[in-house]
């Protein structure tokens, strides 16, 4: 029989592939053990069409100009808004996040109060009324700050300074505490 013989192997025959290599391939296979690779490995391949986004403001000026960007943005998925650190923790305590937006102040509270709570691998930009408090933020570890009122191009600016392969693919080292691995 031929190479390209459709009664020797079907799979072969329209794959124009000789049956002889595409049997050595399976037989490889079959005998090969593959190692076990921890189940947040293979997350960090699976593609991502956005990044799951939460916005913890309290002014509504800046909430709905943030959620009209970020619902006409092809990279981002508004998950929910909160107007108070404590909604904001529970929900990132259930839910995996990539993105979240943070004002300074929340009705009388530090928006940096939410850091300790936030996993690693998640990206934060904050929204920031003054300078003062966008150097609050750099204090805190945060670069990626949006002075009040929040522009189109500054939202994309700071859309663009999120590394590429947090906007691409979900990060191999994001941890949920509710999720077991």
């Amino acid at each position: 029989p031929s190479l390209f013989d459709k009664r020797s192997n079907p799979r072969a025959a329209h794959r124009n592939v000789p049956s002889i290599q595409v049997n050595t391939f399976i037989s490889t296979l079959q005998n090969r053990k593959l190692p076990r690779l921890p189940k947040e490995i293979w997350i960090s391949f699976r593609l991502k069409s956005k990044m799951k986004t939460i916005l913890v403001e309290d002014d509504m000026v800046a909430r709905m100009t943030l959620t009209n960007f970020c619902h006409n943005h092809p990279e981002i998925e508004l998950e929910n808004d909160f107007d108070n650190i404590e909604d904001a923790i529970s929900f990132i305590a259930d839910h995996m996040v990539d993105l979240i937006f943070l004002d300074t102040h929340l009705n009388g509270q530090s928006g940096f109060e939410l850091i300790p709570y936030v996993t690693q691998g998640v990206s934060l930009i904050v929204t920031a009324a003054n300078e003062t408090d966008i150097e609050d933020a750099n204090h805190h570890g945060i670069y990626n700050c949006l002075l009040k009122p929040v522009t189109l191009e500054d939202f994309l600016w700071s859309i663009k300074k999120i590394p590429s392969y947090k906007r691409q693919y979900s990060d191999a080292l994001t941890y949920n505490r509710n999720h077991s691995f």
